[in-house]
């Protein structure tokens, strides 16, 4: 792969720039284009450019700050010009126009082989429930990256500025929350519906809550598979569509905003697991 691949076209919407720059991200990773080495370093430089893309989407927030997002409504309305999704019997969202854009948001950094899987979130979800994937390869021990994983129990490890109230996600793992139970609280909004030790993670919405009110019905699994020289740490989300115009808008929104959180989210465990370990 050339490196010129890996720029975003400044003429681009700064949305697309940021997306342009992670589909070549995650197709690197998902694919294993080049050898290992070859591969991380077209990781790092598309990491590094979205960050850069990133910082110009998002506004200057910070942590510690007043925690507002500052996405600005010419950013909403570039991504919803773009979508206007419609639903297989499968739950895919798919794109009428310019289905590769609207791939990113559904499958970034996962190959066809994970996405054909079940997970455990399926037995939770109707089944016309839309289908959105993630994922990152992790250079660690899979006990390792499913230790770092249940720190979701304390913060969800993503924009803190965003959705922590400025409070910096912790850095060392802390005692007691890999003792895992059904019922429990998970990054605040969920709660843990379903798990096994060293493989998977459910989460759901509870009912009534907050955050169904906000998002919806909505399930989600993070996995933990073991491959040769690495660990892929994968996670399928289960959104329940609202009918109308306005559930398929808030859905197509939906998906696009949970790729920019779910993706830092994702690297951030990555990158602990990698450096910090487990005792």
């Amino acid at each position: 792969m050339e490196r010129a691949t890996l720029a975003a076209d400044p003429q681009q919407p700064r949305a697309l720039q940021l997306l342009q720059v992670e589909g070549e991200r995650g197709r690197c990773e998902a694919e294993g284009i080049g050898d290992g080495s070859g591969c991380r370093a077209i990781a790092s430089r598309a990491h590094q450019q979205a960050e850069d893309v990133e910082a110009r989407l998002l506004g200057q927030g910070g942590e510690g700050g007043h925690g507002g997002l500052f996405f600005h409504k010419s950013n909403i309305i570039e991504l919803s010009n773009l979508v206007k999704p419609r639903r297989r019997p499968s739950g895919t969202l798919v794109q009428a126009r310019r289905g590769v854009l609207l791939s990113v948001s559904v499958t970034w950094g996962t190959r066809s082989d994970e996405r054909a899987q079940h997970f455990a979130c399926d037995d939770l979800a109707p089944r016309e429930a839309v289908s959105l994937w993630r994922g990152v390869t992790v250079h660690a021990p899979a006990p390792v990256v499913y230790r770092w994983l249940c720190q979701l129990r304390a913060a969800p490890y993503s924009y803190d500025w965003i959705d922590n109230r400025g409070r910096r996600s912790p850095r060392t793992l802390t005692a007691g929350l890999d003792q895992l139970a059904v019922g429990q609280r998970v990054m605040t909004i969920f709660r843990l519906a379903s798990f096994a030790w060293g493989d998977h993670l459910t989460l759901a919405l509870p009912e009534g809550g907050r955050g169904e009110r906000a998002f919806g019905r909505l399930w989600v699994t993070y996995r933990v598979v073991p491959e040769a020289s690495a660990t892929r740490l994968l996670a399928k989300l289960r959104v329940a569509s609202r009918p109308g115009l306005r559930g398929r808008l808030s859905g197509a929104l939906l998906a696009w905003g949970d790729l920019l959180m779910m993706r830092k989210q994702l690297l951030t465990l990555a990158h602990l697991a990698e450096t910090r370990g487990a005792p």
